[in-house]
């Protein structure tokens, strides 16, 4: 299995579930163990974001609009937090520890996201929409449900029986949130970067082929010309 070093500069790659790039995060590496991937993402990192042609971010269109126009990437900066992130061997999720400009710890961030698939520039996923957001007191709530729902039976996505898997995912992570256990327990709550750590820019490989993926996948329930 790779294996990254503490202060390695890798990519967080979201998918599309037909294998284009969504998302892209370049990230410091803090620890490679068996806890997981822990990263950081300092605000002022560069990160990759598909928009329209004209630049609209994609993220705020309809599934049904968004799947049927051209797209393009576009360079974008992480600016709302810095944010460790934990990527769990083997698991169908990964949480993030977000933290103020004055290093104040504000809550953790479930994304439940299939299995990362590791390669030697970093990790690779498709996000599952759904997420928690849990607050420093552990007082919590469900993020993106409509569009989780939006995309539950749709034949690019997943199933009924897949959404309740993750909806199941999400309810035992918050399980473990209210019984204050890893990874939320304090661990790494007055975490801090090594004050050489400036934020990270893409590297070269950032739109590299995922491995395995060499070439598109036909478009489900699109029209063949």
């Amino acid at each position: 299995m790779e294996r990254f070093s503490r202060g390695d500069t890798i990519v967080l790659r979201g998918l599309h579930q037909d294998g284009r790039l969504g998302t892209v995060d370049s990230v410091r590496v803090v620890s490679d163990d068996s806890r997981g991937l822990l990263t950081w993402t300092a605000r002022g990192s560069q990160q990759i974001r598909r928009v329209s042609l004209t630049g609209l971010p994609t993220r705020t269109l309809p599934l049904a609009e968004k799947i049927r126009m051209p797209t393009t990437h576009a360079l974008a900066t992480a600016t709302d937090r810095d944010v460790l992130w934990l990527t769990p061997p083997e698991s169908p999720y990964a949480v993030g520890w977000g933290f103020t400009a004055d290093e104040q710890f504000e809550g953790w961030y479930i994304n439940l996201q299939s299995r990362a698939r590791r390669w030697w520039g970093g990790l690779d996923f498709r996000d599952h929409a759904l997420d928690v957001l849990i607050a420093s007191d552990r007082s919590w709530r469900w993020k993106d449900e409509d569009e989780f729902a939006e995309r539950t039976g749709h034949p690019m996505f997943w199933d009924e029986a897949d959404a309740s898997a993750i909806r199941t995912e999400g309810e035992r992570l918050i399980s473990l949130a209210e019984a204050a256990s890893f990874p939320f327990d304090g661990t790494w709550c007055r975490f801090g970067p090594d004050p050489s750590w400036a934020p990270t820019e893409l590297p070269w490989w950032w739109d590299q082929l995922p491995p395995g993926e060499n070439a598109p996948a036909r478009p489900v329930d699109l029209p063949v010309l």
